[in-house]
């Protein structure tokens, strides 16, 4: 059952209240009504009572409908506010409107109040959902911005480099570790594209090609590899790549992250690794001395084909333990 609607009376004529509520009575409005007369019991009533709807005189004794008004403004911004008086000039009636007040009624016709007040009622109903709304809304769109904030400030503080492509591989963003990378800024790049195009190192092209369109396609959903690229200052430097292809409800492509990190120092370790490991293979091969390496860390022995010439033993019959040696 819905609760008798809190109705405060601004009226210092007990006969008008006491008229104003049978009226509405006769409208069958379920309605629960607090009558005051001065400013103090109104600013009272308004923390007290806890008004759904107020009706105003306008002239009281050292009080008006415009200082009542205001009070409801400033403490109840959505009780609905409809002044119920004598005669007043249709000036008036057209600032107290404009000023906030839902409505006016002249207290010789007041054949209207019932549904004055239900429009009213229904008027500030859909106003406080429309705020809530947008207040909804605007902390959806705050907590939207605060996260994107929070992943932006990791993006420029991770060791890594982020772009973002879209589903045909046009730069999106490009992140600042990006640019520290490769020399060129996020603003250059996305107002060149070609520059993008031309980073790739030429004998790496055709490999990059054929994985990116395979991200393109949706074919793959994560990827990583290894290529060249050429940097704004003419360096050519090794980088690493991770891929993450993202698709929408269709499942087509939508846009592909990308984190990339320059590996030239290692790759450049590991090209020096193999090339002595290829030197050694081609001495060990070439001599017919024994070669014996022991790799003390991890204990165990490794004996070229010249332990056959030595001491006659065939690869095959050598174990890497210490003890086989003893």
């Amino acid at each position: 059952m819905q609760r008798p609607i809190n109705i405060l009376i601004l009226e210092d004529n007990n006969e008008d209240a006491l008229f104003i509520q049978r009226i509405l009575q006769r409208a069958k409005i379920q309605f629960e009504a607090k009558v005051v007369s001065t400013k103090d019991n109104f600013r009272e009533a308004l923390d007290s009572f806890l008004p759904d709807l107020i009706l105003s005189d306008h002239q009281l004794p050292q009080f008006t409908s415009v200082e009542a008004l205001q009070i409801s403004k400033e403490n109840s911004p959505l009780i609905p506010f409809i002044l119920v008086t004598g005669a007043v000039s249709e000036e008036f009636a057209a600032s107290i409107i404009r000023d906030g007040a839902d409505d006016y009624l002249l207290k010789d016709n007041l054949t209207r109040l019932p549904n004055a007040i239900t429009q009213a009622l229904e008027k500030r109903k859909t106003i406080a959902s429309l705020r809530l709304a947008q207040e909804a809304e605007r902390d959806a769109i705050q907590k939207l911005k605060t996260a994107h904030d929070q992943i932006r400030f990791h993006i420029e503080n991770t060791p890594l480099g982020y772009v973002e492509l879209d589903s045909q591989l046009r730069i999106k963003s490009w992140s600042k570790r990006t640019e520290e990378i490769f020399g060129w800024s996020e603003q250059e790049i996305l107002e060149n594209p070609e520059i993008w195009l031309q980073l790739v190192f030429k004998d790496d092209v055709l490999m990059v090609k054929g994985r990116s369109n395979a991200l393109r396609l949706g074919k793959v959903t994560r990827d990583s590899f290894q290529y060249r690229l050429n940097t704004r200052d003419g360096r050519i430097i090794w980088c690493e790549w991770f891929y993450s292809v993202m698709k929408n409800n269709e499942g087509k492509v939508t846009n592909i992250m990308c984190l990339v990190q320059d590996v030239t120092d290692r790759m450049t370790i590991s090209e020096v690794l193999q090339e002595y490991n290829d030197r050694y293979q081609i001495l060990a091969k070439a001599t017919n001395d024994a070669i014996w390496d022991w790799d003390i860390k991890h204990d165990f022995e490794i004996w070229n084909h010249g332990i056959e010439t030595i001491f006659g033993y065939k690869e095959r019959e050598i174990t890497s333990s210490k003890q086989w040696w003893k």
